[in-house]
């Protein structure tokens, strides 16, 4: 190794270690050192990235006409990439200039991907008007797990919750927490977000992405989830994302327990796919309680056999005796088990022609294979 290529080596050595002494000496010895392969900005750039406080400030001493290049706008982004809240302040002091470059507006969007709150409000104090900006929606949908910085978001701007990207982040948490284990801290933070952006749109329930967040509950097995956008829309029930999200429920339980079996794979595997197939079994098993009017035929008639045995499993009886029946607007039953008003969208007819509520008749056929009223043979 020639003297020059180890005194590079040596100068990148003293950058890394932060050794200021070292650094200084070498660049009085040899101040040309920066046009050769050692590049000045890529060593303010490694240096800010670093949170080298005291080497940035020697670099720029030596050159501030760094401020200028393209360099110390990505030393910039980088510092609020990773936080440096005291670098983030001593380049807007060099360069205040910076809030009118692209570069800002990523910097923030970074700043509160990777939540740093600091630095977030750092950047809003000296640009407020970056809540106008298009980075601004886009840093607020990339950020799902810090409740805070979401929080001050809204605050600085009110408007952005009747905004689509809104609507499109609460259905990106519902799905994010879908894949997350449930005991898992961070299943807990994203769900704590999905209840906090409800909490500040209750009307969100209204859009579309609601619903899809609904299906995407169902088919994923999140029960916890399920629960809980129907509590916020229990008329979802009548909506046809329902019966399509109790379809794609069904579909995702069967083929988790019969899959493995076809594969032919391991009983090892096949123990473990079973694991996971029973939180698919609950929420089959919820939405058919919510809803025991829903037509089972049609989701078992190509596999009948196989769905048969599923819903069986589940302890969802199925029978060719019992049919849906409309109510009358006026018209006024009363249900022979529980002695209430037979509501008009859960009113089921036996083949003997008796009316009870759906869930009560549901309820009644597990333990009962018989007409509660009239004792035939169902």
């Amino acid at each position: 190794m020639s003297v020059i290529d180890q005194t590079q080596e040596l100068f990148r050595n003293a950058l890394d270690c932060r050794d200021l002494n070292l650094v200084r000496k070498i660049y009085a010895l040899k101040p040309e050192i920066f046009n050769s392969q050692v590049s000045i900005r890529d060593a303010f750039t490694g240096a800010c990235e670093n949170r080298h406080l005291k080497i940035v400030r020697q670099l720029y001493e030596w050159k501030p006409t760094i401020v200028d290049s393209a360099s110390y706008d990505r030393a910039f982004e980088n510092a609020c990439y990773k936080g440096h809240l005291e670098i983030v302040r001593l380049l807007y002091g060099w360069k205040p200039r910076i809030i009118d470059l692209a570069c800002y507006d990523e910097a923030f969007k970074v700043a509160c991907r990777y939540r740093h709150l600091e630095v977030v409000r750092l950047l809003y104090g000296w640009k407020p008007k970056i809540v106008n900006s298009t980075g601004y929606e886009d840093a607020f949908s990339c950020q799902l797990f810090d409740t805070d910085l979401v929080e001050q978001l809204i605050k600085w701007k009110p408007t952005i919750v009747d905004s689509a990207c809104y609507d499109e982040s609460f259905k990106k948490a519902c799905w994010y927490a879908c894949c997350q284990d449930p005991k898992n801290r961070a299943s807990v933070e994203i769900f704590q977000m999905v209840i906090l952006l409800h909490q500040w749109k209750p009307t969100i329930v209204n859009s579309a992405y609601y619903d899809n967040a609904f299906e995407n509950a169902c088919e994923n097995g999140h029960l916890q989830i399920v629960r809980q956008l129907y509590e916020w829309k229990p008329t979802i029930v009548d909506s046809a994302c329902y019966d399509e999200a109790f379809g794609k429920a069904c579909r995702k339980n069967f083929n988790t327990e019969f899959s493995d079996i076809h594969k032919g794979k391991k009983k090892k595997k096949e123990k473990k796919k079973k694991k996971g197939k029973k939180k698919y079994g609950d929420v089959v098993r919820l939405l058919f309680e919510l809803k025991p009017t829903i037509d089972l035929s049609r989701f078992y008639q190509s596999r009948f056999y196989q769905y048969r045995s599923l819903f069986e499993s589940l302890g969802i009886i199925l029978s060719n005796n019992l049919q849906k029946e409309s109510i009358h607007e006026r018209e006024t039953l009363e249900c022979p088990i529980c002695m209430d008003i037979i509501q008009k969208s859960e009113c089921m007819v036996t083949k003997c022609g008796h009316k009870f509520c759906a869930n009560c008749i549901n309820q009644w056929l597990k333990n009962n294979p018989e007409c509660p009223y009239c004792r035939q043979n169902l």
